[in-house]
C-alpha cells in the first residue's frame, strides 16, 4: 500500500489509504455492505484493481466496526510489508502470528514473549500448526470479542516459492469458517471473521475447490464513484474555489465524465483543476486533463498510476498478448460480451476496464486516449517481433477462404532470414515459460520455418551468404506478389544466373531485370496453368471486348472500385492475375503479369 498524498492548498488526498475522518472520503453503497457482512460475522473479501479504494475503504470500516460495538476489534495484516520472497514458510507463518499478538487493537503478548512461545515448540509443530495453535490459545480462547481480521495485498500469496504454502494457508482460513457452529453460543470460531483484499482474481485461489475460502465468502465490489456520492468532492471543490454548490455540482459531473469515477484519478484530477485555476480561473476540465494527465503521461504519472496499469497488463509476456488482443477488441467497439474467462478477469483487475450489466466495457476516456490503439499496435509488436506479418498473413489465409481463391500469396508474408531465426529462437524459450501460441499463430511460424529452410537449402551449394538470401526473396516477393509458384522460377532463375557474384544491395535492380527483360524467362511464367486458362477467358467470349476493354483500364492504373454486381468485375475479380487492393479497387496481382499483359499484348486482343 503506498502512502497517501494530501495538498493542504487544494484538499484532495491521491494515492494510498485515506485516513479515519479525511473529509473527501466518499462513501459508497460498498461501505455499508461490507460492514453489515462482517458485524454478521460473514467472511468477506474485496478484490479489484489497485487504486480503486481498498485501503482507504479498509480503514474505514476498521474505525465504523470499533464504533459499531465495542466488542470488535480488528487486526490487519499487509502482506506487502512481510517480504515474502526473501524469507521461509516457517519465518512467515511466525511473522503473521506477530501482527495479531503486537496489534495495537489485541495486545496480546511483546515480541520478546511470542519468540519464547513459538520457539518451545521445537521442529515437532509444523510453522502453520504454530499459528493456529496461537490464535486457539490466545485469540479464541482469552478474548471474549469477535476478531475481524483483514489479509491485506493478498495476492502477496503467490510469491511463495511453493504453491503448496498458499494453498496450505487458504485451506486453514476456510477451516475456521467450516468449524464455526452458528447455533453454538460457545463456539470460539463464531467470533473469528476473515476479509482478504487484494488484486487478484478468486480463480487464482481455486487450484483445489475443496480448500479455497473464495466460494464461502462474500464477494465486495468497489463499484466507480457516482455524482450523487461525491458530495465530500463537491464540498471540497467549493471550498477551495470559492464558488457555489451548483458550479461545483457542474465542474464534478465533468471530472467524472473524464475518470469514470475511478477514485485515485478523480481525486487527483480534483486536485489538478484546484491548483491551475488558482492561477487561471478559466481553465477548463478538458484543458487540465490534456495539459496535465494525458501529454507525456509518463512524466507526469505522480504517484505513479498508468505505469502501474501498464505494468499489470504486460507483466507476463505469454499472458499479455491476449490481454491486448481482447482489449484491443473492446477499443474498437466500445464493449464486449463479458465471460468471466482468466483473460477478462485479469484485464479488468488492471484497471483499465469495468464488467457493468454483463459487459466489458471502457473504464474511462482518459484510459482511452493513453492506451489507445497505437499504444496496443506497439506493445503488441514488442511482444511477438512479428506481429505485422502474421497479421497480413492471417487476413489473406481469410481473404483466400472466403474468396475461394486457387493460388497462394502467403509467401510475401512468412519470415525467413534473421528474423525468422530469432523468432525461432524465442519460440523456444517462450514455449519453456510454458506460453501458449494461437493454433494458427504456431502455423504461421511453423510455415516460415520451412519456407526459410527451403530457400536456404535450394542456395546450399552456391555459399552465398544469407543476407543475399534475404534479398533474392524480397525482391522475388516485390515481382511476385508473393505467388509461391512464381516465386520458385525467380529463385531458379537467381541461382542459374551467377547471383553469388553479386554485393546484397545489388540483388534487386539486377533481378527484376533478368526477370522482366528477358523473353525466354517471361516465357516461364506463361507456362502456368491457371493464367493460360484465364487469360484465354479474354477471347472468343459474348462479354470479351468489354472484359478487355476494363482490363485495359486496370492495366492503366485506373481505380476501379469493385461492383459485385457487375458481371465484368466479378469475372476479373476471379483471374488469377487479377486481385483487390485495400481499397477494393481491381488491379493486377503482380509485375510479372503487368509486364507479360501489357498494352502490346492489349492491343492484339482488342484487335482479334
Amino acid at each position: 500500500m503506498t502512502d497517501n498524498l494530501t495538498d493542504n492548498l487544494t484538499g484532495f488526498t491521491f494515492g494510498g489509504g485515506l485516513k479515519a475522518g479525511n473529509p473527501t472520503y466518499v462513501d459508497r453503497k460498498s461501505d455499508d455492505e461490507l460492514l453489515e457482512k462482517l458485524t454478521k460475522g460473514n467472511y468477506c473479501y474485496i478484490l479489484n484493481s489497485k487504486q480503486t479504494g481498498k485501503s482507504s475503504l479498509r480503514i474505514k470500516i476498521v474505525d465504523r466496526l470499533k464504533k459499531c460495538n465495542p466488542k470488535v476489534d480488528s487486526v490487519i495484516i499487509d502482506l506487502s510489508g512481510l517480504g515474502i520472497p526473501k524469507i521461509n514458510w516457517e519465518g512467515w507463518c511466525f511473522t503473521i502470528t506477530q501482527s495479531i499478538a503486537e496489534a495495537e487493537s489485541l495486545q496480546i503478548m511483546t515480541g520478546k514473549e511470542l519468540n519464547k512461545w513459538w520457539n518451545d515448540f521445537g521442529n515437532n509443530v509444523p510453522p502453520l500448526q504454530r499459528h493456529i495453535n496461537f490464535l486457539e490459545e490466545y485469540v479464541l480462547k482469552q478474548l471474549d470479542r469477535r476478531v475481524v481480521i483483514f489479509i491485506d495485498e493478498a495476492e502477496c500469496l503467490f510469491s511463495f516459492s511453493e504453491p503448496a504454502n498458499t494453498d496450505a494457508f487458504l485451506a486453514f482460513i476456510r477451516s475456521c469458517s467450516e468449524k464455526r457452529e452458528p447455533r453454538d453460543d460457545n463456539n470460539p470460531y463464531n467470533r473469528l471473521t476473515y476479509c482478504i483484499v487484494g488484486t487478484t482474481s478468486p480463480k487464482n485461489f481455486i487450484r483445489d475447490p475443496q480448500s479455497t475460502p473464495f466460494n464461502i465468502g462474500q464477494a465486495i465490489t468497489l463499484e466507480p464513484f457516482k455524482l450523487d456520492e461525491v458530495q465530500p468532492l463537491i464540498t471540497m471543490l467549493g471550498e477551495k474555489l470559492k464558488t457555489p454548490e451548483s458550479a461545483s455540482k457542474e465542474l464534478m459531473r465533468e471530472i467524472i465524465h473524464w475518470t469514470g469515477g475511478q477514485p485515485f484519478l478523480t481525486q487527483k484530477l480534483c486536485h489538478l483543476i484546484v491548483k491551475e485555476r488558482q492561477s487561471n480561473p478559466f481553465t477548463t476540465v478538458e484543458q487540465v486533463v490534456n495539459l496535465k494527465v494525458i501529454n507525456n503521461w509518463q512524466t507526469q504519472d505522480e504517484p505513479v498510476h498508468f505505469q502501474t496499469i501498464e505494468k499489470r497488463l504486460l507483466d507476463n509476456e505469454a499472458k499479455a498478448f491476449d490481454r491486448l488482443g481482447l482489449y484491443k477488441g473492446i477499443l474498437e467497439n466500445g464493449q464486449i460480451d463479458y465471460q468471466n474467462t482468466s483473460e477478462q478477469i485479469e484485464l479488468t483487475l488492471s484497471g483499465l476496464v469495468l464488467e457493468d450489466e454483463g459487459q466489458l466495457r471502457l473504464y474511462n476516456p482518459i484510459y482511452k486516449e493513453i492506451f489507445n490503439l497505437n499504444w496496443v499496435e506497439q506493445e503488441k509488436a514488442k511482444l511477438r517481433l512479428y506481429i505485422e506479418e502474421f497479421e497480413n498473413w492471417e487476413k489473406w489465409e481469410k481473404w483466400k477462404e472466403t474468396n475461394n481463391l486457387a493460388y497462394d500469396l502467403q509467401e510475401r508474408y512468412l519470415l525467413y532470414g534473421t528474423k525468422c531465426d530469432r523468432v525461432q529462437k524465442w519460440r523456444i524459450k517462450f514455449n519453456e515459460d510454458n506460453g501458449k501460441l494461437y493454433e494458427k499463430e504456431g502455423n504461421f511460424l511453423d510455415r516460415s520455418k520451412t519456407f526459410w529452410r527451403e530457400v536456404k537449402d535450394l542456395f546450399s551449394d552456391l555459399q552465398i551468404n544469407e543476407g543475399t538470401m534475404e534479398s533474392i526473396i524480397q525482391s522475388a516477393n516485390d515481382l511476385t506478389g508473393g505467388l509461391h509458384k512464381f516465386n520458385r522460377i525467380v529463385f531458379h532463375i537467381a541461382k542459374n544466373n551467377n547471383v553469388v557474384d553479386l554485393q546484397q544491395d545489388e540483388v534487386q535492380g539486377w533481378l527484376e531485370n533478368l526477370v522482366l527483360s528477358n523473353s525466354s524467362n517471361l516465357e516461364l511464367f506463361k507456362e502456368y496453368d491457371l493464367f493460360r486458362q484465364d487469360r484465354d477467358q479474354f477471347l472468343n467470349r459474348d462479354d470479351s471486348f468489354d472484359l478487355i476493354s476494363l482490363f485495359e483500364k486496370i492495366a492503366q492504373k485506373e481505380p476501379i472500385l469493385f461492383d459485385e454486381k457487375n458481371p465484368q468485375h466479378r469475372k476479373l475479380k476471379d483471374m488469377c492475375f487479377i486481385i483487390l487492393d485495400k481499397e477494393h479497387n481491381l488491379r493486377i496481382l503482380n509485375k510479372i503479369y503487368e509486364k507479360i499483359l501489357d498494352q502490346n499484348w492489349i492491343k492484339e486482343v482488342m484487335a482479334g
